[in-house]
């Protein structure tokens, strides 16, 4: 008798601790409805492990964060086709925890360099992104001397067509701009990603080159992720997390979601958002 009360306790403890999952709704992509409520999620809103939700398509996502702070993507699993009726599910059973990279205690946080002596890290061979309009990196110059004949490329296929760019610099310092990268023979392309970007350091003279490394290349809106940043932080403070620790979780979900990026420019962003938020 007592083995199948504490059976029928364990069972009921299990189903509590699964319902009593949250999750804080961070940023959308499509329209996602919470089926127990009827309202159609936003940022800030909460969503229970047992609630059922409604996605407008099989590409529609939510990144969300939980109590204990684990990061997740909720989600429709893969399939090949589906109609309005098949796109719902509950909460627990479309959360994928993510995996952190812990970038603020790695080399993918350093925003004390002073100039960069490796391309390849300093970028990554995964995903790249660029805060805003532009970012200055400021090279070493025994590692990366930048003349008019020795400069850094960027190469990519748009349209299936080739495009190389040829990096703006001043001394040492090179001048990565958005707008230019998305510009091709006069024409903006619509895009906030651009894949299979490969850099190089090419010699005018000889036109002998040397790949780095490649990526895809990510452009972020600061005004976008200043909000998704100040939907974090409350629920952090709530949680009697400081500041330092605050800047550290930011850190490590910005590379988590949008890959590496400039430290110097990450930083300098989360201090201002943190200051405005105080």
């Amino acid at each position: 008798m007592k083995t199948l009360v504490l059976t029928i306790g364990v069972v009921l403890a299990s189903v509590f601790l699964v319902n009593a999952q949250v999750y804080h709704v961070i940023k959308l992509e499509g329209s996602v409805t919470n089926l127990n409520s009827g309202k159609i999620l936003a940022p800030g809103d909460v969503i229970n492990g047992s609630d059922r939700l409604a996605f407008e398509s099989a590409s529609a996502s939510i990144i969300a964060i939980g109590d204990n702070r684990t990061k997740y993507i909720l989600r429709m699993p893969k399939m090949e086709s589906a109609d309005k009726t098949d796109l719902v599910l509950i909460a627990n059973q479309a959360a994928n925890a993510v995996k952190s990279r812990n970038a603020f205690k790695t080399r993918a946080f350093n925003p004390d360099q002073k100039d960069v002596v490796d391309l390849k890290q300093y970028f990554g061979n995964d995903r790249f992104s660029i805060i805003g309009d532009q970012v200055k990196v400021t090279l070493s110059e025994q590692k990366y001397p930048l003349s008019n004949d020795k400069f850094i490329v960027f190469y990519y296929k748009v349209k299936d067509k080739p495009v190389s760019k040829k990096l703006g610099f001043e001394q040492q310092t090179i001048n990565i701009e958005a707008d230019k990268l998305r510009e091709v023979k006069g024409e903006k392309i619509d895009a906030n990603e651009i894949p299979d970007v490969m850099v190089y350091e090419y010699e005018m003279p000889t036109k002998d080159y040397q790949e780095i490394t490649s990526f895809n290349l990510l452009f972020v809106n600061n005004a976008d992720l200043e909000k998704e940043f100040n939907t974090i932080i409350p629920i952090l403070r709530n949680q009697k997390m400081d500041d330092k620790g605050i800047k550290e979780y930011l850190v490590d979900y910005y590379v988590d979601f949008y890959g590496l990026t400039d430290s110097k420019v990450l930083s300098t962003f989360i201090d201002g958002v943190l200051k405005k938020s105080s």
